[in-house]
């Protein structure tokens, strides 16, 4: 098990630094300055608009907004094209319909163990029934960027080939975590 969850790590550590090393397609060059880890598992922050803006978050914002990173890639027939424009549209959205309810997961099973509901094993379960009944309500969900993460026919001439990517995703709880905790809490 804890080889696993070294693996893991280690793989998180190589998808963040691959995402601060290339550049960024979103245009707004602002980088995430966060953990590997809080990327690989999500985090709560505030909306994409005022994360994009650059602006300072004012303190009575609320962090229902959910963050994951994630990874994907493009459609076997671009990639047979070998054109980056099209390999770069079907990376993104392999990540925005793969990923969806990855950040559905996460958003529900993050929230509730960082709550301490999901501590036994009894409870794990309770909690992966709770995420999967309760997927649906999640109704805002996009892509915030997107970055190359392939390598490409010819790495020396192509780095960051849109064979692969990696995409910070994004979706909308109300309320946030203390939301779903409630929600939870007043289901037992």
């Amino acid at each position: 098990m804890r080889t696993i969850q070294n693996k893991a790590r280690f793989t998180g550590f190589l998808i963040a630094f691959f995402y601060f090393s290339a550049g960024d397609c979103s245009g707004s060059g602002k980088k995430e300055n966060l953990k590997p880890d809080a990327k690989n598992e999500g985090y709560w922050d505030v909306s994409p608009e005022t994360k994009q803006s650059g602006k300072k978050q004012k303190v009575e914002e609320p962090k229902d907004w959910f963050y994951l990173q994630y990874s994907a890639k493009a459609s076997s027939s671009s990639v047979e094209r070998a054109l980056q424009s099209l390999m770069q549209t079907t990376c993104r959205e392999a990540a925005k319909i793969q990923g969806k309810a990855e950040v559905s997961k996460k958003m529900f099973l993050n929230s509730l163990s960082e709550a301490g509901l999901c501590s036994s094993e009894d409870e794990e379960a309770n909690c992966a029934s709770f995420a999967s009944e309760n997927s649906s309500s999640v109704k805002t969900f996009n892509i915030l960027n997107c970055e190359a993460t392939g390598i490409g026919p010819e790495p020396e001439k192509k780095p960051g080939s849109w064979e692969e990517c990696i995409c910070i995703l994004y979706a909308n709880y109300p309320g946030g975590k203390a939301a779903i905790v409630q929600k939870a809490k007043a289901g037992k």
